[in-house]
């Protein structure tokens, strides 16, 4: 977890649980669709860093982690800077599947048309 050493402690940056999941399963050589949980990798952190590590639990939403060296609030402030990113990035992607969906359902819509007139005039 060499990648995990450098951006937690070296860079002091933090990263989401849910995109160090990926990050490990990658390492792992497991595909996003195996099932690696998220308590499982939490487990294996604190056992790991120990008390070198702060996570930051949500009500809802990923888990935060980063070095207990950074103050609380940088913390705070590093997960919220993530979290519109993630939510940025989400609403671009969302935007992208419904601009294909109309494109498909257009397309459909003048098929329709098409074969109707075929009928309409036999």
């Amino acid at each position: 977890m060499k990648q995990v050493d450098a951006q937690l402690f070296d860079d002091a940056n933090g990263i989401m649980l849910s995109s160090l999941r990926g990050i490990y399963q990658s390492e792992l050589g497991l595909g996003s669709r195996d099932p690696y949980k998220i308590t499982r990798l939490k487990e294996k952190l604190i056992k790991n860093y120990g008390s070198r590590l702060t996570i930051l639990e949500q009500s809802h939403g990923s888990a935060f982690v980063c070095s207990s060296s950074v103050p609380v609030g940088d913390c705070i402030a590093q997960m919220k800077t993530l979290q519109n990113a993630e939510d940025d990035s989400l609403k671009a992607g969302n935007r992208r599947v419904l601009k294909k969906a109309a494109t498909i359902l257009r397309n459909d819509a003048k098929a329709c048309k098409r074969e109707a007139s075929q009928k309409d005039s036999i």
